[in-house]
């Protein structure tokens, strides 16, 4: 797999599919408005569960849920070992 390594350790067959899917705009304006929605019904539920989402824009969410770091762990599920 070394020969088809970039100088930044990027796969070249990964680089020329992230550039295909690049193109397909459809499929990358239907994934923008999947995130955009995805972010906003976890933002509607958690305020239905009065915790505090902040804003943002990227593809990911922060909640400030005003307990300490262990409690909040306690609910989270274990993946296990």
């Amino acid at each position: 797999m070394r020969a088809y390594l970039t100088q930044d350790s990027l796969n070249t067959i990964v680089a020329e599919m992230v550039g295909m899917a690049l193109d397909d705009t459809e499929g990358v304006t239907n994934a923008i408005k999947r995130n955009n929605d995805d972010r906003q019904e976890f933002h509607n539920q958690a305020m239905v569960r009065m915790l505090k989402p902040i804003d943002s824009q990227p593809n990911f969410a922060m909640v400030n849920t005003q307990d300490p770091m262990n409690e909040v762990i306690e609910h989270l599920p274990s993946t296990g070992s």
